[in-house]
């Protein structure tokens, strides 16, 4: 079968149309696939009480940046440093005289001598704290005279129940008197065995009287006089607990 020429013609012209008409991606490709109502991704939530035709249509309102309320949400006062509501009072502590200090001022204060002071601060003794008694017996035998010490503060040695730094500080002081005066209140010491210093008040008296002393030897009546060439005494013992 034989085709004219102008039928050739015609044919290479429509086929030449479709080929650019397929190159200019006018035609829909034969992988394309249509996107149904169902397949369609959703670009806009809708908000509950909208339709979804309105929240398509809807303008979407630009949102503020987030800001650092913190500083901001504070009350007034607590920006300008005020303290924070349910913060406890604050204590201010003072650096002048304690309580029992401003007492012993006033018992020396109002002694006439250092007999009285001593007195009067030796009675205090019974209701003073703990830490102030060591710093009231010795303002206490401060300017106590030796010739008032047996009867002032020799009681107060001699009571085995006296607080042990009430003890250290008398025994210490005793052993810086006069023999007069120590000599005696070591024998009394010595010879109750209840007494915490008993041991330490015949140690002293053996060194002052001799190594051969013995307890049997001290009596109320039985002068004490110290031997020549004795060792010092113990000044200050060890306090016992």
């Amino acid at each position: 079968m034989k085709f004219s020429t102008p039928t050739t013609a015609a044919c290479l012209v429509f086929l030449v149309a479709l080929g650019f008409y397929l190159l200019s991606g006018n035609a829909p490709s034969p992988h394309a696939r249509l996107i149904t109502p169902a397949s369609a991704p959703a670009t806009l939530a809708t908000a509950p009480g909208l339709s979804s035709s309105s929240a398509a249509t809807a303008p979407i309102q630009p949102v503020a940046p987030l800001q650092d309320s913190g500083a901001a949400a504070l009350p007034t006062a607590l920006r300008h440093g005020a303290p924070f509501p349910g913060t406890p009072p604050q204590i201010a502590f003072s650096s002048g005289p304690l309580g029992w200090e401003l007492q012993l001022k006033e018992a020396r204060s109002k002694a006439g001598d250092g007999a009285s002071a001593a007195s009067a601060i030796l009675r205090m003794l019974s209701y003073l704290p703990e830490e102030a008694l060591e710093t009231a017996v010795e303002q206490a035998l401060e300017k106590l005279p030796d010739k008032e010490w047996a009867a002032t503060a020799g009681p107060f040695l001699a009571n085995p129940a006296s607080h042990v730094r009430v003890l250290s500080v008398l025994f210490a002081d005793l052993m810086e008197r006069p023999q007069a005066v120590s000599l005696p209140a070591l024998a009394g010491l010595a010879k109750d065995p209840s007494h915490p210093f008993a041991s330490f008040a015949f140690d002293n008296l053996r060194l002052f009287l001799g190594e051969d002393l013995k307890l049997a030897d001290l009596s109320a009546d039985a002068p004490i006089a110290p031997k020549e060439n004795a060792n010092p005494p113990v000044q200050n013992p060890e306090v016992p607990q």
